[in-house]
């Protein structure tokens, strides 16, 4: 008889057996099993208490360490979980906040350049207004008539030998409002026809002695004023001190001949309402008989400001 054949024998006897077995003594059999496991699990508790106090401390204290462990694991792995979504949403703050710094920033340069647009602006009329309602000061040469005609081509000095060379000069407003504390100076040139004025690059007291600056001043010129100046060409004497030139004999031939010409350059300077100093620099070159010499100094030297 083979193994299956018998195992199903030992099983139908069981069954067998089970079957034949009363309902007291079913009973009796599943109380003895109860107190049978009892037993054991009893005798492990009893085999545990055998151990060691030392080793049952240790087992005690690692299986504790385990489940600390695992809390502390489970603690740790949610505040990451927490912090991660709090970095995240620093990050996106972050960068919200850096967008918005930069739309900001771009309207502050924005608005700045609009204001500096906006000033200039401003400053641009001021200034306009200030040219177009500003004195202008002409300086020109302004002698005596000769005949009909008042304008000053035709206007001239006599040349006496002996006497101070005197040219008169006007100074006219032609702007639009008056001009404040007016001051500058005038020089007044005899020079032979072919040479230049000896106008200096700029203004040295007493840099030639026969053509010293005679200085001027006058508190007001309003609007189509005028001031008429005797300019007279000087001379620092051997004291030291500055007076009137007179003409030698052969001055008063050469220009009264032709052969020499009288020129006068000089500064003026000047405040307008507005505060804003002004000044005008002329050169004028002027013959005997009233006409204007050639002369390569006198245009380059002739200037107004643009204040």
């Amino acid at each position: 008889m083979n193994e299956q054949e018998q195992g199903g024998h030992k099983h139908s006897d069981t069954r067998e057996n089970h079957a034949d077995v009363p309902p007291g003594a079913q009973q009796e059999q599943a109380f003895h099993s109860k107190v049978v496991a009892d037993d054991r699990h009893h005798n492990k508790k009893e085999h545990f208490r055998d151990i060691p106090l030392k080793d049952r401390l240790l087992v005690e204290i690692t299986i504790g360490a385990i489940l600390i462990a695992g809390v502390t694991a489970w603690i740790l792995q949610r505040q990451a979980g927490v912090m991660s979504d709090t970095l995240a949403e620093i990050r996106g703050s972050g960068r919200q906040a850096e967008r918005s710094l930069r739309l900001q920033r771009g309207q502050v340069i924005q608005a700045a350049k609009q204001a500096k647009a906006a000033t200039d602006s401003v400053s641009e009329i001021q200034r306009q207004t200030r040219l177009g309602q500003r004195p202008w000061l002409k300086i020109e040469f302004y002698g005596e008539s000769r005949g009909s005609d008042p304008s000053p081509k035709n206007r001239w000095t006599t040349f006496t030998s002996g006497s101070p060379l005197q040219v008169p000069v006007r100074i006219t407003n032609v702007g639009n409002t008056a001009a404040l504390r007016v001051h500058g100076f005038i020089v007044v040139e005899v020079v032979p026809v072919g040479k230049e004025p000896s106008i200096p690059s700029k203004k040295k007291s007493g840099h030639v002695k026969a053509i010293s600056a005679a200085g001027l001043t006058t508190s007001v010129i309003y609007r189509d004023g005028w001031v008429d100046i005797p300019a007279s060409r000087k001379q620092q004497m051997a004291n030291g001190k500055i007076e009137d030139a007179t003409l030698t004999r052969p001055e008063a031939i050469e220009l009264n001949g032709g052969t020499a010409y009288v020129v006068i350059w000089g500064k003026v300077r000047y405040t307008d309402i507005f505060g804003t100093h002004h000044w005008t620099k002329y050169c004028g070159a002027i013959s005997s008989s009233g006409g204007y010499m050639q002369s390569d100094k006198c245009p380059a030297y002739g200037d107004v400001d643009s204040n």
